[in-house]
């Protein structure tokens, strides 16, 4: 005779999209409804788990199941699934902005993002940088790119959660209303025409239109979104202002905004190194910026963020695959040798030693570089499957 379960009620606020359920779920009745390993999908599935009560067996309360099953979830899908997302609502802003709710659509995307950051945040910024030249949709990417940058600037100013998906739904809006010039403009590598340039100056303005259209009444993120150009010096646009005339949303979104164009490559010139970008960042623009909050994106990324290019001090070229206890100590892996040529196996390398400290970022060609994430990174950047 099978002994009774012992139930207990379970929040279905502790599931989350992408994750395998960490328990066998049951009703009242004791009747399964999930197995344990369970992947939500989406916020549909989870919607109709929220409206139930919902019991786990008193022996699985096991504080650390969640955190084992976000130990084997694919962070990479996780990402090219609000890729995809988001890729859907540029259409619909674009094409038909009243056939959906845009708001919560971009809210999830938000999430999604943050949950990728919770789970591992050092895949989610390689994916920033690893191979930065492959990107072929540079709107998308660069929204999604800025919108994982803004989720971390506002968790370092401790911003609740829910100000911080607001933020990364304002970085992910920010240019709905370039799109397809900014698409025109990466095939291009001579000097803008007037006409352009007042359209790329007019597209905030283009941007909150569209999004009024699309159902986004959020004053706070459709101010932000119109001035996320704006600079702290007054010589930024649509409205010249200033200093703390800028709300705090639209000076996060801006310093992500800058950073990751700054880390693309165009047609006329290479991306940037991340050592360059900050440097520029300090140098050249610390007038037009909130140095504090460049300086929280320092203590975020390291001097050398996940998915660069070192070379060490025994002359390997290693990528970096975790941020270290200081910003110039990060885990790397070696793949070319000190004389040229890969090195037969991938080999671990500790920069906090001498003989492996890091001597500066350098740029590796595409062709240089035969692995994937998932070979980097292991199972979390694991894309199919």
């Amino acid at each position: 005779m099978n002994k009774p379960l012992q139930l207990q009620t379970i929040e279905a606020t502790r599931f989350r999209i992408g994750v395998p359920v960490p328990w066998n779920i049951y009703d009242a009745r004791g009747s399964l409804l999930l197995r344990k390993g369970f992947v939500i999908n989406d916020e549909r599935q989870l919607d109709i788990f929220t409206r139930r009560e919902l019991y786990i067996e008193k022996s699985d309360n096991d504080p650390n199941a969640l955190r084992v099953a976000m130990a084997n979830v694919s962070v990479a899908r996780m990402l090219a699934e609000a890729a995809g997302h988001l890729r859907d609502l540029f259409k619909q802003i674009e094409r038909n902005p009243q056939s959906g709710d845009a708001s919560e659509k971009t809210l999830l995307i938000a999430r999604i993002l943050a949950l990728a950051i919770e789970v591992n945040t050092d895949i989610c910024l390689a994916h920033i940088f690893f191979n930065k030249f492959t990107h072929d949709d540079y709107p998308l990417q660069h929204s999604l790119d800025s919108a994982i940058l803004a989720i971390l600037l506002a968790q370092a100013l401790e911003l609740p959660p829910a100000e911080t998906e607001r933020v990364a739904a304002i970085a992910l809006t920010m240019n709905v209303g370039m799109l397809s010039l900014q698409e025109q403009l990466l095939k291009r590598s001579d000097k803008l025409t007037a006409t352009e340039k007042t359209r790329i100056r007019q597209h905030p303005e283009a941007s909150v239109e569209l999004l009024r259209k699309a159902g986004i009444t959020d004053d706070y993120w459709l101010a932000c979104v119109l001035q996320h150009h704006e600079k702290i010096d007054g010589s930024g646009y649509p409205s010249g202002l200033s200093g703390q005339d800028i709300p705090e949303g639209a000076q996060i979104v801006s310093l992500a905004d800058r950073y990751s164009a700054c880390l693309s490559p165009r047609r006329y010139r290479a991306g940037m190194l991340a050592t360059e970008v900050m440097r520029d960042l300090f140098i050249n623009q610390a007038s037009s910026i909130d140095v504090y909050l460049a300086g929280q994106l320092v203590k975020i990324l390291g001097v050398y963020p996940p998915g660069t290019f070192v070379r060490l001090q025994n002359g390997e070229v290693s990528v970096v695959v975790r941020r270290g206890k200081t910003g110039t100590t990060p885990l790397v892996i070696s793949f070319i040798a000190p004389r040229g040529g890969h090195l037969t196996y991938l080999i671990k390398r500790d920069t906090r030693e001498k003989i492996f400290a890091v001597r500066g970022g350098v740029r590796v060609e595409q062709k240089d570089m035969p692995y994937t994430m998932q070979q980097l990174w292991g199972k979390q950047a694991e894309l199919q499957g």
